[in-house]
């Protein structure tokens, strides 16, 4: 028995890698899968925490409760000593990261079959972008909590380093350098790396190391926003007393748009400020939609299934977003080619890092020779696209999209330990 693992806890998804007598592997963490939303929903009839994708369910089935998501994206951020509202009774951010710890550590023990104490825990190159402080905080917090759910000993990769680990483990017969894009749910990641060296100190191995707080929800929040929030009322003004016209506040349907916000809206004084602007509104129909998402508490199902149809929009040019259950009827028509417009900033930002990381590491980009690439984000064909034009020659690697990473943690973690 191993008491070891890799523990990739995502803004999205999470996994955990074992070792096991045949080898490396996912622990089955919901439902037999080793993929598991990064959600919990506090059930108020039942007084119960429910996790993953029956967090989910159980809210988009209108159960009475709270559902948390995209918790990963308040490490690093000024939320990391804020608390929040669970029914009657306030909890820290850090308290749910701990209970998500928790559920994955022991769910990971019963696919396991031991106890696990010692973990190397994945994140991202950069916490935050611009605060060195913010950024070991956020790390020492993750191992505080990491530490209080029962681990003995902590250990960190960069993701994309796990994500080479388990590209090299499972596909490299050759010595390759090679360029890791990890696209995840809060962040991009890059490493660029000698793999298939044999050589003891990965360290020399390491070229270099970039990231920026770009992710999967990023590309959510802004194709809602551009998209979508306009049919609920972002655009739409009120005369003042002067004949001067003001509308809602943008952070308003910027908060509706983001995952981690949603819940703010949902305070007696942002209900009201919405009702006054309803009141005299030039356009009623619309912020009487955002009205109802308040009131109904609808946000992180509208996010929900925002994030479905980007995802069919990787391989389809239009989708049908069905908003239903906010208003009886109401369809919109999405474009694959829209939907790239309203990301076409933070895809130009990807391109900037893929061209720095190669400056960095001191290298031409003719040198690399794979790009290898992981996280759910990279099922988007105009984000792949806009890495490769850096890097032309390379040759694609698809990785596992929300596995590698895991995968990767426990080989490094067995590298750690043993």
């Amino acid at each position: 028995m191993y008491d070891f693992c890799g523990l990739d806890f995502g803004t999205s998804n999470s996994t955990v890698g074992l070792k096991t007598a045949q080898g490396y592997g996912l622990a089955a963490l919901e439902d037999g899968k080793p993929i598991i939303p990064t959600a919990v929903f506090f059930d108020f009839d039942e007084d119960k925490m429910l996790f993953g994708q029956k967090a989910v369910h159980q809210y988009i089935e209108g159960a009475e409760g709270r559902l948390l998501r995209a918790i990963k994206s308040i490490l690093g951020s000024n939320l990391m000593d804020e608390k929040t509202f669970i029914q009657d009774r306030q909890l820290s951010f850090r308290e749910i990261i701990g209970y998500i710890l928790a559920h994955l550590k022991s769910e990971a023990e019963k696919s396991s079959g031991s106890k696990l104490q010692k973990v190397v825990l994945g994140r991202p190159v950069h916490f935050n972008d611009n605060d060195p402080k913010k950024d070991q905080r956020a790390q020492d917090i993750l191992r505080e909590v990491a530490l209080e759910q029962g681990f003995k000993q902590v250990e960190f990769q960069y993701e994309p380093i796990a994500a080479a680990l388990a590209y090299e483990q499972q596909s490299v017969r050759k010595e390759t350098l090679a360029l890791i894009a990890d696209i995840g749910g809060g962040t991009s990641d890059f490493s660029i790396i000698r793999l298939g060296t044999q050589s003891q100190d990965r360290k020399q191995d390491i070229l270099a190391n970039a990231g920026v707080h770009i992710g999967g929800t990023d590309f959510d929040r802004k194709i809602s926003m551009k998209e979508v929030m306009p049919y609920f009322g972002k655009g739409s003004t009120v005369k003042t007393m002067t004949g001067g016209k003001i509308g809602l506040p943008v952070s308003y349907f910027n908060d509706m748009a983001t995952w981690h916000r949603i819940n703010s809206l949902y305070s007696d004084d942002k209900r009201d400020t919405v009702e006054r602007f309803l009141r005299s509104t030039n356009h009623p129909q619309q912020l009487q939609r955002f009205h109802t998402l308040m009131d109904f508490e609808l946000g992180h199902l509208l996010n929900t299934r925002v994030e479905e149809q980007k995802q069919i929009l990787s391989s389809q040019s239009s989708s049908i977003l069905d908003l239903g259950f906010v208003e009886k009827g109401l369809n919109l028509e999405l474009q694959q080619t829209k939907s790239n417009q309203a990301i076409e900033e933070e895809l130009e930002k990807l391109g900037r890092v893929t061209a720095d990381i190669l400056k960095q590491a001191g290298i031409k980009k003719t040198e690399i020779e794979a790009i290898f690439f992981t996280g759910g984000s990279t099922k988007i064909p105009i984000l792949k696209k806009k890495i490769f034009d850096v890097i032309p020659q390379a040759e694609v690697i698809e990785g596992d999209a929300f596995g590698s990473v895991g995968y990767g943690l426990v080989i490094d973690a067995e590298q750690k330990f043993s």
